[in-house]
């Protein structure tokens, strides 16, 4: 049920395009996430340098833009994969937020950050997204189920007739032959 996954306000994600990637904000939507994520896709893999670089770049901006806690990822382009990172860092992702001094804590290790629990409280993120565009859950739940319903009556519907049909073609071969 989205009721148990999503949260009361669902805020939209945010794409911008850059010179020779994308870049795509998801704002921190799941009642049981805590941090935003944030996805660099390139057209071209560049230097993994150049990119863990902008890597950073983005995390500073977006974080700028939203003070929640971030994790940036990369990914190309042509195959939708993760772009290794592994030999210039320990992750292929970054991880960050501000802690209560308004310090910034970044990592390429997440085994070495720990996001603020607050992040999970439903106030904090309306207050971090309140002039971002969003859909109250209500919405999205009424969409899904009148999606989910028309399908699972014509599911309900198909499999019952092919059960009778079945049934019949079955009674047809037990009876006797005249």
């Amino acid at each position: 049920m989205i009721s148990d996954i999503w949260r009361e306000r669902i805020y939209c994600d945010i794409t911008e395009q850059r010179n020779s990637y994308q870049v795509t904000y998801f704002p921190i939507n799941l009642k049981n996430s805590n941090f935003a994520t944030l996805y660099l896709t390139f057209e071209n893999i560049l230097d993994l340098e150049e990119i863990t670089k902008l890597m950073e770049l983005e995390f500073y901006l977006w974080l700028n833009k939203f003070s929640a806690p971030i994790m940036v990822t990369s990914f190309s382009e042509d195959n939708d994969q993760v772009i290794s990172l592994n030999a210039v860092n320990k992750s292929n992702h970054l991880y960050g937020y501000l802690d209560i001094n308004n310090s910034i804590i970044l990592s390429w290790d997440n085994s070495e950050i720990e996001f603020p629990d607050k992040y999970y409280n439903s106030d904090v993120t309306n207050d971090i997204y309140q002039n971002m565009e969003d859909t109250p859950r209500k919405l999205k739940e009424d969409k899904a189920r009148k999606y989910m319903l028309p399908r699972f009556y014509v599911s309900t519907l198909k499999t019952t007739l092919k059960a009778l049909i079945n049934i019949r073609s079955f009674k047809i071969q037990l009876s006797p032959i005249r």
